[in-house]
């Protein structure tokens, strides 16, 4: 996913998906051919916001444990409960090189907007910045320890 490369790194990232976020389900739309081994795909990427999400993905809005902070002074606290059991559901669109003698996925590029379903959840472009600035995810989306995949 994003500008990840290799069947082993895209293989993770999808399992990095199915473990931090719940109930992830993506439903093909389209596929089409627009060039001789090229094939261009539209998919629609749901996936739920849960607690484990939350720590794994959005650690900086994880509740504060001074004992000097309380839910009103935490700055997240209205972050977290507008995207606690949310449903995401984000387009995708996918780009697959085939090699031409034997047919194979040799390369595959993935785009996922999630801004426009944070949008929808969180009701402002800021909300959405403060939620993904300190992220740990790419720009392309790409989950977790990007090193590691």
């Amino acid at each position: 996913m994003g500008s990840v490369s290799g069947t082993n790194a895209l293989l993770e990232q999808l399992r990095r998906y199915a473990l931090y976020f719940s109930d992830p389900q993506i439903q093909l739309k389209r596929v089409e051919s627009v060039a001789p081994g090229v094939l261009k795909a539209s998919a629609r990427l749901s996936v739920t916001v849960s607690e484990f999400t939350l720590r794994c993905v959005f650690p900086h809005l994880e509740s504060t444990n001074s004992s000097d902070a309380d839910a009103t002074a935490d700055e997240y606290r209205a972050l977290r409960e507008k995207l606690l059991g949310q449903r995401l559901s984000c387009s995708c669109e996918m780009t697959l090189l085939l090699d031409a003698e034997s047919g194979r996925v040799v390369r595959l590029e993935t785009s996922i907007n999630l801004v426009e379903s944070l949008v929808r959840v969180l009701g402002s472009a800021g909300d959405v910045v403060s939620v993904l600035q300190q992220a740990l995810m790419t720009p392309e989306y790409v989950v977790g320890d990007v090193n590691a995949a």
